[in-house]
């Protein structure tokens, strides 16, 4: 837990030191560090913390789940792994010594709870990790670490063009072509490369959130892996006690990325709102302050969906801490079970209909045509975006339908034995513990999969970067004072 808890103190403190950074004084601070200016703006912070945790997880899995345990393979091993193994150490493995690791751990804990042999092999059912989950799993965090590579390469084309059009705007350059009325396109221009526009603060955030996901379920893959092979049990303390440890330090490592994404909706909202305040496509004949006042009061309205979301999210994620919190404690455990298997249950099932109406705000928004222009086709670039919110929140809630004794697989079984399907639906239920390494395992290569659209989409534009670039206070005293230089001329005429 001490790890999960360092991550959300660093979450919140990288939150707080952006919106200092937001700040004009603090960013040329910043900036008289010359050449290093780049090293304490929130974004680097960010992306360093995420791959000293990343590399950090993936040496131990190699170490521990790849090398340690032979691949966790508990019979015979296979030539590849046998080869790779034989690579990475100069040991040839022999084919009982991972049986032997997985059986005798699991035996302890038998001994140590004086289990029968019939008691012995529940658990063992209980822990088994079936042939095709077992080589998924392996693979996942092979391709969550090719995921965090390709976004993260997108991502640093952003910051570099970002740094290119404001160092150009500085040496007296025009960085983009002018509108198409003619006029020449304010970019940002005070001067600090390092700090990002507006927009593009909101995309890197956006767009950045799939780094958050694969570091923190590869997190979560070790502690599901810790349970089911049994090395959680330690002799000190009872193996209930650890298994509840492991779990709930599961998921809280989701819950961390669960509430970023979060914070990246708002930011979705944030950008939305940008692009429809500053609308081409509404002419009012009023006062600049009038039509500004206007267009904030339809900005606001059209992203209701998203911002109600972020909202509800932000009140879900504070209570399954808190829940998840108390369960490790003995003394609250069974009140803390009871909450979640009749509350949250419940909750996770109104919480994915809520998914889904934002989901809706958002490809609706995405159509709008202040939008869909200013990012060269909005809807596409935010499919990955919408895929992810789909993945974080559905997912869960699917793989409870088919585990078995959940509140929902009941439901779930009673439904499908109607139509006469109990023998193919037995066929793909899971345990517990099966359904959480399922979902862990899954987020690493549905994030390659997000990340890889993310390549795809959002290619070098400019017409699109000319509108992340837009210096959003100079575009607003410009049509003020082009609204003042109309009403003079009228003046003048009359």
């Amino acid at each position: 837990m001490d790890e999960t808890l360092l991550g959300w103190i660093f979450l919140i403190g990288v939150m707080i030191w952006r919106m200092l950074l937001r700040c004009h004084c603090s960013q040329r601070l910043l900036h008289m560090c010359g050449p290093v200016a780049w090293m304490f703006q929130w974004y680097y912070l960010t992306f360093a913390f995420l791959v000293l945790l990343l590399v950090r997880t993936f040496y131990d899995i190699v170490k521990y789940d790849y090398i340690g345990f032979h691949f966790l393979s508990d019979a015979s091993w296979p030539s590849w792994a046998a080869q790779l193994q034989r690579q990475l150490t100069g040991i040839t493995p022999q084919n009982s010594d991972s049986k032997d690791k997985i059986y005798n751990q699991i035996e302890k804990i038998c001994d140590a709870k004086s289990l029968s042999d019939d008691a012995c092999d529940a658990l063992r059912k209980e822990l088994r990790i079936p042939p095709w989950l077992h080589k998924f799993s392996l693979v996942a965090p092979v391709c969550g670490l090719l995921g965090f590579a390709i976004l993260s390469m997108r991502l640093g084309y952003f910051v570099k063009k970002n740094a290119d059009v404001k160092l150009k705007v500085k040496q007296g350059e025009q960085a983009f072509p002018d509108d198409d009325e003619g006029h020449e396109v304010q970019v940002a221009t005070d001067g600090m490369p390092w700090k990002l526009a507006d927009r593009m603060d909101w995309v890197v955030i956006i767009l950045g959130t799939p780094l958050i996901f694969i570091v923190m379920s590869m997190r979560s893959l070790i502690r599901i892996w810790t349970v089911m092979t049994g090395t959680a049990f330690r002799g000190d303390r009872s193996w209930e006690e650890m298994s509840r440890l492991e779990i709930a330090t599961y998921q809280m490592d989701l819950e961390l990325a669960v509430g970023f994404q979060f914070y990246a909706c708002l930011m979705f909202g944030l950008l939305c709102t940008s692009f429809l305040q500053h609308s081409r496509m509404v002419s009012i004949r009023d006062t600049q302050y009038s039509a500004k006042r206007y267009m904030r009061i339809v900005a606001y309205t059209a992203v209701q969906g998203v911002y109600a979301f972020v909202f509800i999210g932000v009140l879900r994620t504070i209570f399954d801490i808190a829940v998840t919190y108390i369960s490790e404690m003995p003394k609250y455990h069974e009140q803390a079970q009871i909450i979640q298997d009749k509350v949250l249950g419940k909750v996770a099932t109104i919480f994915s209909f809520v998914t889904l109406l934002c989901m809706l705000n958002m490809f609706l928004i995405s159509r709008v045509p202040d939008i869909a222009r200013g990012l060269n086709g909005a809807n596409p670039k935010f499919t990955s975006v919408r895929l992810l919110l789909l993945i974080a929140q559905i997912q869960p809630t699917v793989l409870q339908a088919i585990t078995v004794g959940s509140p929902l697989y009941k439901n779930v079984s009673e439904n499908v034995a109607k139509f006469h399907l109990e023998d193919m639906f037995q066929k793909w239920t899971f345990t517990e513990k099966q359904a959480l390494l399922a979902h862990a395992a899954a987020l690493n290569v549905e994030c390659l999969v997000v990340a890889c659209l993310t390549w795809l989409l959002w290619r070098p534009d400019d017409k699109r970067d000319k509108e992340l670039m837009k210096d959003l206070a100079a575009e607003d005293k410009v049509a003020q004072a082009r609204e003042i230089e109309d009403a003079y001329q009228l003046l003048l005429d009359a």
